[in-house]
């Protein structure tokens, strides 16, 4: 099999040696820089427990965030930053009906110093939605999401980013209302993110 062009370019930008004058990753995400993204995504739902429907949804997110402290670890195999993002969640469900889920969600993030532009990071919050799924999952609109996820930044130049990720998104409403099943999806994303 002979090697695609993107295979290609790929393999150029992780082989990519540093120079002393090539820019550093870290100078993107020093202490007080500020970062937006914006991640576009699909999920479908997952089961618990019997009961509930199945959903397909359209995610757009967008994020901004803050960087935390300079690099922890340094050296080390988790030399990282932290970060804190406030995320606006739209979810458009589409399958098998057509219902909205609106919500935010401050989001601690970690991304991990690994290569010279490939930033691994993973990340976890929590947060408030509104959420018209209705029965058999929900008793009412409003509740709360809890999230986690993986992904990557696959950094293009010194400030721009693409990104991808998967993550777990959970919605329920704490047994304000009855039923309360929960929404479990799955998400998918691409996205881009800028630093400055």
């Amino acid at each position: 099999m002979s090697p695609t062009p993107l295979r290609l370019l790929a393999l150029v930008l992780l082989l990519a040696p540093r120079t002393a004058s090539a820019w550093e990753v870290k100078d993107a995400m020093n202490p007080g820089n500020g970062h937006i993204e914006l991640a576009l995504g699909y999920g479908a739902s997952v089961k618990f427990e019997s009961g509930g429907g199945s959903h397909e949804i359209a995610v757009v997110s967008p994020r901004f965030g803050v960087f935390l402290s300079d690099p922890l670890d340094e050296g080390g195999a988790l030399e990282g930053v932290p970060e804190m993002l406030f995320q606006w969640n739209y979810f458009q469900e589409f399958s098998p009906h057509t219902r909205v889920l609106l919500g935010i969600c401050p989001l601690w993030r970690y991304n991990f110093f690994t290569w010279n532009r490939i930033v691994p990071f993973v990340d976890a919050g929590a947060g408030l939605a509104y959420c018209d799924f209705g029965t058999p999952d929900e008793g009412g609109n409003w509740g709360f999401q809890l999230q986690g996820g993986v992904g990557c930044h696959f950094f293009v130049g010194e400030s721009v980013a693409l990104m991808v990720e998967c993550r777990f998104h959970h919605f329920s409403n704490a047994h304000i209302y009855t039923p309360n099943i929960g929404v479990n999806d799955i998400i998918g994303a691409l996205g881009v993110s800028f630093f400055y």
